[in-house]
C-alpha cells in the first residue's frame, strides 16, 4: 500500500520546505489528516562523508537540522498539536573518521582478476572467478590486523547476515576508520576514500546512530541501552494501534520507552 501524499525523493528541496510540507499534512483537517509522517533530513552524513565527522562544515549541518527540528516543534505548537503528537528521531547509522595512514590495499596481499570485487571501502564484497576462492580466501584471511574476512556462512551472527544467499562468497570488515581498496582506486581517487564513512562493524559506538522520542506515547525522563534499527518498527506499529507483522526486533530494548508498556 502506498501513502495517501508522497513525493519522489529530491535531495535538492531544502530541509524548509520538508518541514513545512509536513507540518501542512499535519494541519489538513481531522478526516484527512495522516496519522504518520515520515520527514527526512539527509544531514549530517553528506557533510561527514565529505569534510569528515569532526569537521566544521559537519557540525555546521548538524546545527541546520537541530534548527528544522525545531522549526518542526515550533509549528506543531502553533497549530497547537504539539502536545498530542509522538515525535521519534533516529538515525540510521554513524560515522568514522577516515585516514590516509588507515588503508588496506587488497593489492598487497592477493592478485585481483576484473570483476572479483563488488564492494569496497568500508566493507569488503569479493566474487572470486571459479576455483579461485579458496586461494583468495587463504591470502586474505588474517593478512591484516585491521580487516577480517569470513566466507559466507561463518559470519558472526551478530552482523545479522550469515549464509544469505545475496551475500558474496567472501565477505570483508575492516576495522571502523579503516577502508579496504584496490590499487587501482588508490590511484585514481589519490588515497582512494572519503574523510568520513561507515558501514563497518555496528557494535563500534562510531557506527551507532540516535534514538529519541517524545509525546503522549512515551515516558518522560527515561533512557534505554542499545536498540537496533528493526525495534523501531514494533515502537511505530504499537502507537499507531497496528499489529505488527513478524519481524526482527526485540521489544526487551524498547518498551521501556513507553507510557504504558504492551504486554509482549
Amino acid at each position: 500500500m502506498s501513502p495517501t501524499w508522497w513525493y519522489r525523493f529530491d535531495g535538492s528541496v531544502p530541509f524548509r520546505d520538508r518541514v513545512d510540507r509536513a507540518l501542512e499534512w499535519l494541519a489538513m483537517p481531522v478526516a484527512e489528516r495522516p496519522a504518520f509522517v515520515a520527514l527526512y533530513l539527509g544531514e549530517p552524513n553528506t557533510a561527514g562523508h565529505t569534510y569528515g565527522p569532526e569537521s566544521a562544515e559537519a557540525f555546521a549541518a548538524v546545527r541546520h537540522v537541530d534548527a528544522m527540528l525545531g522549526r518542526l516543534l515550533d509549528g506543531l505548537e502553533a497549530a497547537g498539536t504539539l502536545e498530542r503528537t509522538n515525535i521519534v528521531v533516529v538515525s540510521d547509522h554513524g560515522m568514522a573518521l577516515n585516514d590516509p595512514e588507515r588503508v588496506i590495499v587488497l593489492d598487497d596481499f592477493v592478485e585481483l582478476l576484473p570483476g572479483e570485487v563488488f564492494e569496497q571501502g568500508a566493507l569488503l564484497q569479493l566474487f572470486p572467478r571459479p576455483g579461485r576462492e579458496q586461494l583468495m580466501y587463504e591470502a586474505l584471511h588474517d593478512a591484516h590486523p585491521h580487516l577480517a574476512i569470513y566466507r559466507r556462512g561463518e559470519i558472526p551472527e551478530r552482523l545479522h547476515l550469515y549464509d544469505n544467499p545475496r551475500l558474496p562468497p567472501i565477505l570483508g570488515t575492516p576495522d571502523p576508520g579503516w577502508e579496504v581498496v584496490t590499487r587501482q582506486r588508490m590511484e585514481r581517487d589519490g588515497w582512494g576514500l572519503v574523510p568520513g564513512d561507515h558501514g563497518q562493524d555496528p557494535e563500534h559506538p562510531d557506527m551507532q546512530g540516535i534514538f529519541f522520542a517524545a509525546g503522549p506515547a512515551f515516558a518522560q525522563g527515561v533512557r534505554v541501552g542499545k536498540i537496533e534499527s528493526v525495534d523501531v518498527y514494533n515502537l511505530l506499529a504499537h502507537v499507531l494501534g497496528i499489529e505488527p507483522a513478524p519481524n526482527d526486533g526485540d521489544w526487551a530494548r524498547v518498551r521501556g520507552v513507553l507510557r504504558q508498556m504492551p504486554m509482549q
